[in-house]
């Protein structure tokens, strides 16, 4: 067998010093990045294989869809609905007093009448109370005179706040006593009229409603009031609210029955100013 002709190793030869010399000139290059010294050459690992999942399509994300203002759940009610919550329960205090407010606007209505049946009937206490209160809203000149009415001849009994027709009576009188010269003379007659079944409680807050509240001429009427009562906490109270009154110095002559006030602390005793 023949060995390679000196053409061929010629050729081996050329080719292999051809590819010394590329390899030496790349290397020599001054762009060409330089492997540090002692530093392993580090081969590329191979691509790796991506799956199939690769040839699926691209997922696109869902675009934002705008969220829209709520909208009030008043302005989605008919205004049926809208006009049965507000109305009041039937039975109620509200319920009463709107209707009985209605029926004083009413053209012709007998007031008097209307009151008497109302207050000195067998109406439940919240009916009363409703049309007193509707007596006030509408201003009628009748109230306070039904106030009075209420306060002396309606029975008391606890309420939902604790209070009866009478105390309601009383409490809206004294409310009205600091402007109202009216509201002051019907709690003078509430506390004038001894032999009532008011309960002595409420007239002593009469009283001393009106002596804080009162002018001085109103005040010398409720000295003859009380001259010669025998209740000694009405006095005393009388006697507490005048010191808060700027009109009581010129009056205070009138009240021959009051107690001197003592020191805070000590019991009131009696005695005269």
């Amino acid at each position: 067998m023949r060995g390679p002709s000196a053409w061929t190793r010629a050729t081996v030869l050329g080719a292999g010093a051809t590819l010394g010399l590329v390899l030496v000139w790349q290397l020599a290059r001054p762009d060409a990045p330089q492997p540090p010294a002692g530093a392993a050459v580090v081969r590329p690992a191979a691509a790796a294989d991506p799956g199939p999942e690769a040839l699926l399509p691209p997922v696109q994300e869902p675009s934002a869809i705008p969220i829209e203002a709520p909208v009030a759940v008043e302005a989605r009610v008919p205004a049926a609905v809208a006009e049965a919550r507000r109305r009041p329960i039937p039975g109620t205090e509200r319920a009463w007093r709107e209707a009985y407010v209605a029926r004083l606007r009413e053209p012709g209505v007998d007031v008097d009448a209307l009151v008497d049946a109302t207050i000195r009937g067998a109406a439940p206490d919240v009916e009363k109370v409703g049309l007193l209160r509707a007596l006030l809203d509408t201003r009628s000149d009748k109230a306070l005179d039904a106030l009075v009415t209420a306060a002396e001849e309606v029975e008391t009994h606890d309420g939902p706040n604790g209070a009866g027709v009478p105390e309601f009576c009383v409490r809206m009188l004294a409310q009205r006593a600091g402007g109202d010269a009216d509201a002051r003379a019907a709690l003078r007659q509430l506390v004038s009229r001894r032999g009532s079944s008011l309960e002595p409680r409420l007239r002593r807050t009469a009283a001393a409603r009106v002596a804080r509240t009162g002018t001085s001429s109103e005040l010398a009427l409720l000295a003859a009031d009380i001259r010669g009562c025998g209740d000694p906490e009405l006095l005393h109270g009388v006697a507490q609210s005048l010191e808060l009154n700027p009109d009581a110095a010129v009056a205070r002559g009138f009240f021959t029955d009051l107690p001197a006030l003592a020191a805070e602390g000590d019991a009131p005793h009696a005695g005269t100013n």
